[in-house]
């Protein structure tokens, strides 16, 4: 039994949708667990969507967005310098500053 009747919005269910969202949800996690840039993140997300489910995706910036969302930001040392991560390249050698 129902709570209340159904209101004008309801609709059915989507299930198109599903592969679209279990993508997004990929692309966080993965966007939060490793340092690969956003494009590749999301390429690799998308190699195992169905085609019939790409009418449901966000854009490629709102993919992008979303990873860059998910990462946390670097902030300033107490003493107004730039993190150790971001001062160093990836080989390990300063940055000339």
């Amino acid at each position: 039994k129902f709570m209340s009747d159904p209101t004008p919005h309801s609709h059915a269910s989507n299930p198109e949708r599903i592969p679209a969202v279990e993508i997004k949800n990929d692309i966080k996690i993965k966007a939060t667990t490793s340092n690969e840039a956003a494009s590749s993140i999301i390429q690799s997300s998308l190699r195992s969507l169905p085609l019939t489910a790409v009418s449901s995706l966000p854009s490629s910036d709102s993919l992008a967005r979303t990873v860059r969302r998910q990462r946390p930001t670097l902030s300033l040392t107490s003493s107004s310098q730039l993190p150790i991560e971001l001062r160093k390249t990836d080989r390990g050698d300063d940055f000339i500053l």
